[in-house]
């Protein structure tokens, strides 16, 4: 071993024997104690000096890095078990299968309830499709009819007109009393819930083509 190294057990009070982890710790609190930042630090010890010291425990480390032990020591690495020249060469088993997780069984569990809904939400849309494709030609003939209705309701007022036709023509009006229909100042009469005669005021037109009939 070389003299230096028994330098550096020495400065470190170890001996060639120690583990890497046990030069480690030693070299830090040697150099907390020569640090020249210390109040007493002392920057030479029995001929060493810090930057000495910093150097062969470098040294140290790479020889450890190498022989896998440190100067003068023994290898830290467990010896290599020697080859059997007589056994034949048996192929490595492949390692044991791992155990299913033990969540795996409620996982698979909850798929199939998603799925099992997922399914029920599409046979549920699949008949609210089916039963509104059933109601289409009645809503269609009833959309012909109230279309062939507005189409061949009149668009003035006449004498003879019943109430319901009135009130699809004219409206709801203000004020209802008895047989007359009073749209602000003008106004309807009915007989027998027909038309008899109107009066329709420029303040409020009714959809007629003479301002008045009747006598009133």
């Amino acid at each position: 071993m070389d003299s230096d190294f028994s330098h550096l057990y020495a400065q470190l009070g170890l001996r060639p024997g120690c583990s890497l982890a046990q030069l480690k710790h030693a070299y830090r609190r040697r150099v907390a104690g020569l640090h020249p930042d210390r109040r007493h630090a002392d920057m030479s010890t029995d001929g060493m000096e810090l930057p000495q010291l910093i150097t062969l425990y470098k040294q140290a480390l790479r020889f450890h890095a190498l022989h896998g032990r440190l100067p003068g020591g023994t290898s830290d690495l467990p010896p290599e078990a020697p080859a059997d020249a007589d056994s034949p060469m048996r192929p490595s088993s492949p390692p044991p299968a791992a155990d299913p997780p033990r969540d795996a069984l409620p996982q698979a569990r909850a798929g199939w309830l998603l799925a099992a809904l997922l399914l029920l939400g599409i046979g549920v849309l699949w008949n609210a499709a089916e039963s509104r494709r059933e109601d289409t030609p009645e809503t269609s003939a009833e959309t012909e009819a109230v279309a062939v209705r507005t189409e061949n309701a009149p668009d003035h007022l006449f004498v003879g007109m019943d109430m319901e036709t009135v009130l699809a023509l004219q409206g709801a009006p203000t004020h209802q009393g008895g047989t007359v229909w009073e749209y602000g100042p003008s106004w309807v009469r009915f007989e027998e819930d027909r038309v008899v005669e109107w009066y329709s005021s420029p303040l409020y037109q009714l959809k007629t083509r003479e301002p008045r009939v009747g006598s009133r």
